[in-house]
């Protein structure tokens, strides 16, 4: 039989092992959110590889500007001139991409008639920064590209964006910060990020499911991350007169269809456009009808900045 000593020393020993373990489990927690919170906002390949408009027969120069968010990050990219016009395109790239994302449609988009800049998104490329933010910085590099346009003689009315996924709600919310960015075409864009992040999150196993509040608020303590700032949806209501193209794969297991719908509710008579391409996945609409991309993007921009 144990004596009441021996009793004491267990419990003792008993609550030893549970504030161990609460450490432990404490520790575990905030260590996996940290790593998840630097890995959730990180590009996983930043390299150009060797294409550049060259290998598409284009003249282009190797640029650099200031985003206009409060940091100034430097933004590196490629600027084609095409001295037969005085309009030009902005192309922006979504998420884990690059400037080489818009490539294949430089020659097309230049024969058409316009310039072209090319640039890396901050913490993608060659550009400046180690962590991106889903669109909440992001909207002031497009807008800092604008800025750079405008600086090389382009005239507001004559500036448009092409822009792809996180770049094209990027541009959405630029768009809502500026006067100067005349027109653009919104490629599989999503709506709120917040929101579309917590349908993926339902998706998770639930080990991650548990981490990720705590990735959310490594996310804002450390990389200055705040997902609830993305919101297009918000963002296109204040574009005055100003008109997009709104292009989406009902096939998009990255950014659901739902999310084109809510944004062209959410556009109303700004929405001048819409493209919807059944069995399309995710930022695929030019990769599966180059053609018709090319026709409908640039006879929009032919309209719009005339």
């Amino acid at each position: 039989m144990r004596t009441s000593g021996e009793k004491k020393k267990g419990l003792r020993l008993l609550r030893l092992s549970l504030f161990v373990f609460f450490c432990l489990l404490v520790s575990s927690y905030l260590g996996a959110s940290y790593l998840y919170a630097n890995a959730f906002t990180t590009s996983k390949d930043r390299s150009l590889g060797d294409k550049t408009p060259a290998t598409y027969g284009l003249t282009y120069e190797n640029v650099s500007f200031p985003a206009a968010s409060d940091k100034k990050p430097t933004l590196r990219g490629w600027f084609v001139p095409n001295s037969a016009s005085n309009k030009v395109l902005v192309l922006v790239h979504g998420r884990d991409a690059t400037r080489r994302f818009g490539l294949s449609l430089s020659k097309p988009l230049w024969d058409a008639g316009y310039s072209l800049l090319l640039f890396d998104l901050e913490a993608h490329g060659q550009s400046d920064g180690d962590h991106y933010s889903f669109g909440q910085r992001e909207q002031w590099d497009v807008v800092g590209a604008v800025n750079y346009l405008k600086s090389r003689g382009f005239a507001s009315q004559h500036i448009g964006a092409l822009a792809w996924s996180m770049g094209a709600s990027s541009t959405i919310m630029a768009m809502s910060d500026i006067p100067d960015l005349k027109t653009a075409v919104s490629d599989s864009a999503y709506a709120d990020f917040a929101h579309l992040q917590a349908s993926r999150v339902a998706t998770y196993p639930l080990l991650l499911q548990f981490v990720f509040p705590g990735v959310l608020v490594f996310g804002r303590l450390f990389y200055d991350v705040d997902i609830e700032a993305s919101k297009p949806v918000q963002a296109i209501k204040s574009l005055g007169d100003r008109h997009l193209f709104l292009i989406h794969g009902e096939a998009d297991t990255t950014v659901p269809v739902e999310n084109f719908y809510t944004l062209k509710e959410a556009g109303g008579k700004n929405i001048t456009e819409t493209w919807l391409l059944p069995g399309v996945e995710h930022v695929q609409a030019f990769e599966t009808y180059p053609q018709e991309y090319i026709s409908r993007v640039t006879a929009f921009f032919k309209l719009e900045l005339s």
